[in-house]
């Protein structure tokens, strides 16, 4: 609980140490592994995952705050990360005092408060954030209260986990993945043999096969066409978008269907797919998707080398019977998971 009167105004430039990210266009920028924040209230702030120059600062266990675009917007990044002239980062001044997601989740809406002073003909700028006060607890010798601050959001944490009815599901059925392995999806080493559609829906008539393009809805369904001179994908493989709103969606296909040319097939190549073992891979195949775009497309090679961890036999390959008793173990799997 709060007491409004242990709540006392700080100068943001004494307690904060903060500078601007650097200036990379996106002509510039080399496709990689580490997220560049620029000034987006979206996926994190993340526009793109670059290989930096050499001359980049890499930040982690930092905030981020949009000085420009969507102004005022705060982040806090556990991760390495590279940082765009859009964005200020931020961390604590105090050496003995370790940012972590629980100060940082109290800290978002405290800073946020101030964007409303600043738009697009006023942006944050260095000197002006310096000046700026916002309102922290304090201890009693008048420092901010840090511990204060990540035990609060510690306790609503808890609380919301115990007051959650469905808590005792999520518990249930908890996955500990610190034992699982990466896996690349494509290639000579990767779990499938990837493909793309070829069809073009504007080219096919009203028919009895259904199309799968890049929509995020009705398990990728769009349509029964005939499927003109192109290919009739054989059923039991995952279809994953690479383009358009649904970028990076995954769905299981049971039945023959035609692919169009946003949808890449993935055919698992050394275990014989079924709907639960799917199920579970499009989970986390889709744990990619924030990391692309309309801009940014999940194409053929893209796909290919992206990798995703999944538990383990004693051998160190893929454990599938493992993934396909969690899926059916769980509650209304028996419901969602029936064929048409």
């Amino acid at each position: 609980m709060f007491h409004e009167n242990n709540f006392k105004y700080f100068k943001f430039g004494d307690i904060f140490e903060f500078e601007r990210g650097t200036r990379l266009i996106h002509e510039n920028q080399i496709d990689g592994e580490i997220p560049f924040i620029s000034s987006s209230k979206f996926k994190h702030g993340i526009d793109n995952y670059i290989d930096p120059p050499i001359n980049f600062k890499i930040y982690k266990n930092k905030l981020t705050l949009s000085n420009s675009g969507s102004i005022g917007i705060v982040f806090y990044h556990d991760y390495e990360f590279v940082a765009s002239d859009h964005v200020t980062v931020i961390w604590i001044k105090d050496p003995n005092i370790k940012l972590n997601r629980y100060i940082g989740l109290f800290l978002k809406p405290i800073i946020e408060s101030i964007k409303y002073k600043y738009g697009f003909a006023r942006e944050i700028s260095n000197t002006r954030l310096a000046k700026e006060s916002i309102r922290l607890p304090s201890d009693e010798k008048g420092n901010p209260d840090w511990a204060f601050m990540e035990n609060y959001i510690k306790k609503i944490d808890i609380e919301f986990n115990f007051k959650n009815k469905k808590n005792n599901i999520r518990e249930k059925n908890h996955l500990s993945t610190d034992n699982w392995k990466y896996f690349k999806l494509g290639g000579s080493e990767g779990l499938f043999e990837i493909t793309k559609g070829k069809a073009t829906i504007g080219n096919l008539e009203y028919g009895e096969f259904p199309v799968i393009s890049a929509t995020m809805f009705n398990n990728g369904f769009n349509s029964y066409k005939d499927n003109g001179n192109f290919d009739i994908v054989e059923g039991n493989v995952i279809t994953v978008s690479s383009n358009g709103v649904g970028v990076g969606k995954s769905f299981y296909q049971e039945d023959d269907f035609v692919a169009t040319a946003d949808v890449n097939i993935l055919k698992l190549k050394d275990y014989k797919l079924n709907k639960y073992i799917a199920l579970f891979l499009c989970t986390l195949i889709e744990k990619e998707r924030f990391k692309y775009s309309y801009g940014r497309k999940f194409g053929l090679n893209k796909i290919k080398n992206s990798k995703i961890k999944l538990p383990v036999t004693k051998d160190n390959k893929p454990d599938w019977e493992f993934m396909e008793n969690y899926i059916n173990q769980l509650p209304y799997a028996d419901h969602l998971l029936k064929s048409n």
